[in-house]
């Protein structure tokens, strides 16, 4: 697609932070995260955000991957990591990854836009969670 913004990541047309990459996936920090850690699992290929039209394979591949990189999270940042697909805001399937301390609350993560993160800084935090691959 060509006004995707997520389509121009998988192409690096946009430059992002990468924590891990497949033939199917692309998983990257969130450069607006409302928590440190906040991590995207997108399909290289175009598919709708709408979660039950995407291909099986493909779906199935995507949450392995969720799950590989929520435990990587996990370890990495102290946190117990939440998983969401909803499929609202941008039309390209993405799972978001919510690396939850204690006190952090999901409905206040998900209710607000997180604010531009220095690469200098996501790189430091993808470096702790590659280390737990």
């Amino acid at each position: 697609m060509e006004n995707c913004i997520f389509c121009k990541i998988v192409e690096n047309k946009i430059p992002s932070v990468k924590i891990y990459e497949d033939k199917e996936c692309l998983t990257v920090l969130d450069a607006y995260p409302n928590l440190e850690g906040q991590t995207l699992i997108l399909s290289k290929k175009h598919y709708t955000s709408y979660p039950f039209d995407v291909p099986d394979d493909i779906y199935n591949k995507a949450l392995l991957v969720a799950k590989k990189i929520g435990k990587s999270l996990d370890k990495a940042l102290s946190t117990r990591t939440c998983l969401v697909i909803e499929g609202f805001h941008i039309d390209h399937f993405h799972i978001k990854l919510f690396p939850l301390k204690k006190g952090d609350s999901l409905s206040t993560s998900l209710a607000r836009l997180g604010s531009l993160t220095k690469t200098e800084d996501l790189n430091k935090t993808a470096e702790k969670i590659r280390r737990f691959l």
